[in-house]
């Protein structure tokens, strides 16, 4: 059934990280918490029974496993995430920081004259020939980025469909 006006999913909705990959990794962090939970039980325990008694070395150890088993399993949940606020981050901080200069701007200088300090410096970057130039080529490597991104994983998906 193809995705229409009527289809369940809303219209322009984004899927952040596929079902498919995003359920992979939940699999592969709770491989992790299980592995370095354990391993760092282990190892704790070793180290912990030379200065405290073996028992409370064992729940010690025991402790720090578990928590050291989470915080791993949780960055493996959230590293689809993670890798996609990455590829994004030039973009998010451009946007954030030209927020950020437009309300300070907005604090310390009338709204008519802040929108017009961000106009002019808008404009600078249009009309000014070395700038504009500048601009136009970081962006070209931007799309660029995101162009050889979304290819390369074209490519190794269809590798993988392929075998």
């Amino acid at each position: 059934m193809s995705k229409g006006l009527f289809s369940s999913a809303p219209i322009g909705a984004v899927t952040l990280v596929e079902t498919p990959v995003s359920q992979w990794y939940v699999k592969r962090a709770r491989l992790a918490f299980l592995c370095v939970s354990l391993g760092f039980w282990a190892a704790s325990t070793a180290v912990l029974s030379a200065f405290r008694p073996l028992l409370l070395a064992m729940l010690l150890g025991l402790a720090a496993g578990v928590v050291v088993g989470l915080v791993v399993a949780l960055l493996v949940r959230a590293w689809p995430v993670l890798r996609v606020l990455w590829w994004w981050s030039l973009e998010i901080t451009v946007a954030v920081s030209a927020v950020a200069v437009l309300s300070v701007l907005l604090r310390v200088l009338p709204w008519w004259l802040a929108l017009t300090v961000m106009g002019l410096l808008a404009l600078s970057v249009v009309a000014v020939g070395p700038v504009r130039r500048f601009v136009w080529a970081w962006s070209w490597c931007v799309v660029d980025r995101h162009r050889l991104r979304l290819c390369f994983t074209g490519i190794v998906r269809a590798s993988a469909g392929g075998s």
